[in-house]
């Protein structure tokens, strides 16, 4: 139970105090801070203000109830990514070792709490740090707590806290940590998620609850998860153009439009293909992050009554080439049904090669050469330049 702030132990000495303080900080900054400094930051003490006549200053205060636990929740869900130096010596790592950290936050629906975890390293991979702690509604004290487990070097420490106040973009927690069965001292976490920013400031209470020094303050952003698994699929998100010659030498043209959508939330890839320049079929594609499966996922609404839903394997190489897979089960309006799989590479930034793997329609294998009607097995993608530029030149494999 978190109680009044009590300080470290007399026989532990300046340095051993200090020590605690850092990873006072440091727990705190993961256990509920899912934050991140910006690239290349340090960790700062920027205010000037007394603390408590800035918390005076909020007007808008939310009861917290479950259901605002649950939005704060929400709001920490995903994956975060920040460096920073260190203040004080950390797991035999000296003051101003830039470190960074990956913290990932995921909701567990079973129990309806947020588990999270943290990895710190040094640019050169050496652990800092590491943690675990989970988040849930205490029905019998009805508030959210958050209860880890932290592991620095040889130092372990246990972290309790809870949400204290909700102030506008601002969640307040108070926390105290225990290493070696010693109690530190309270402290007040203030943590604000404000356009697409996320900042945490700490500050140790005295025994009548009062603010007193700042000990950290540091802002950081989240990671886009679907960036992240697209690597350098990204690439999608512009313009790309197919045109190619049939057989019979009717000519073929695709063309791909692909767009950032909700916040880069989701990826929307519409294509259009032609024959002898009159337009045959549309679709529009939605990729967006699977939190559940850890994958990208994908609809298609097609004009030709195509409606499917597949997912992408995490990107890979082929013989150094970056390349995915696309799974995917698809439904027509008339009832036939094709399940495919197909390989995208990407030959370099101006190029992407499609090549159907497998395919079947109504059970049947469609990939072979004396069964394919009107299915494009393989394609290639050219990247439309910008303003000014050359277009593309038609390409086939």
């Amino acid at each position: 139970m978190i109680g009044h702030a009590v300080k470290s132990a007399p026989d532990w000495g300046i340095m051993a105090g200090r020590r605690i303080q850092c990873l006072v900080a440091l727990f705190v900054f993961f256990s509920g801070a899912t934050l991140l400094a910006q690239p290349g930051s340090i960790v700062t003490q920027s205010r000037t203000a007394p603390v408590d006549e800035i918390v005076t200053e909020v007007a808008e205060n939310f009861i917290i109830d479950q259901v605002v636990a649950n939005q704060v929740m929400n709001r920490l869900v995903g994956k975060w990514n920040f460096e920073y130096a260190l203040s004080e010596e950390l797991a035999g790592f000296p003051i101003g070792t830039p470190v960074k950290a990956t913290v990932v936050y995921r909701r567990d629906f079973n129990t309806g709490g947020l588990f999270g975890t943290a990895e710190t390293l040094t640019f050169d991979n050496g652990e800092v740090s590491n943690g675990t702690y989970f988040i849930q509604w205490n029905a019998a004290k009805n508030r959210l707590e958050s209860h880890g487990y932290f592991v620095a070097g040889d130092n372990v420490s246990i972290f309790d806290e809870y949400l204290d106040a909700v102030v506008g973009d601002t969640y307040r927690w108070i926390g105290q940590a225990n290493e070696k069965g010693v109690a530190g001292a309270n402290v007040m976490i203030e943590r604000t998620i404000k356009n697409g920013n996320f900042n945490v400031v700490i500050s140790e209470l005295n025994a009548n609850g009062n603010p007193l020094d700042q000990i950290w303050n540091i802002t950081g952003t989240r990671v886009n998860p679907l960036k992240e698994a697209l690597g350098p699929f990204v690439a999608l998100a512009s313009e790309w153009q197919s045109d190619n010659f049939t057989a019979s030498g009717e000519r073929l043209r695709v063309e791909q439009s692909g767009y950032w959508a909700a916040n880069e939330t989701c990826l929307v890839v519409e294509t259009k293909k032609f024959k002898e320049d009159f337009l045959k079929e549309s679709s529009i594609q939605t990729f967006y992050y699977d939190y559940e499966k850890c994958r990208i996922a994908y609809t298609e609404i097609g004009s030709n009554g195509l409606v499917c839903n597949g997912f992408i394997s995490p990107f890979t190489e082929r013989n150094g080439t970056p390349c995915q897979l696309r799974v995917l089960d698809t439904a027509y309006g008339n009832g036939a049904v094709v399940s495919t799989i197909n390989k995208m590479l990407l030959i370099d930034s101006k190029t992407i090669k499609v090549d159907f793997e497998w395919a079947w329609w109504e059970g049947e294998d469609i990939t072979r050469e004396n069964a394919v009607q009107d299915f494009e097995q393989k394609f290639v993608l050219k990247r439309v330049p910008m303003e000014g530029q050359a277009a593309p030149r038609p390409a086939s494999f």
